[in-house]
């Protein structure tokens, strides 16, 4: 069985709901929710500036963003 897509209309809404909060951690978690995956952003150095959801998932790229700040070179 296919996943169900979210409709092109609410994916629009939410994501325009995101864009008139103050901040990008909005926009990040709405990314996240719509896609049904972790989401991260960070500059061109790998350190973060928002990721969602706000906990440890399991995977040593991510885990490390979310507990360090940034990535670490042995994890790069």
């Amino acid at each position: 069985m296919e996943a169900a897509h979210p409709d092109t209309g609410d994916v629009y809404r939410a994501m325009f709901r995101a864009l008139a909060e103050p901040g990008v951690l909005p926009v990040v978690e709405a990314a996240s929710k719509l896609l049904g995956a972790p989401v991260v952003f960070t500059d061109d150095r790998y350190h973060l500036i928002a990721l969602y959801p706000a906990a440890r998932i399991g995977d040593p790229v991510y885990d490390a963003l979310f507990e360090h700040g940034e990535l670490p070179i042995a994890v790069i």
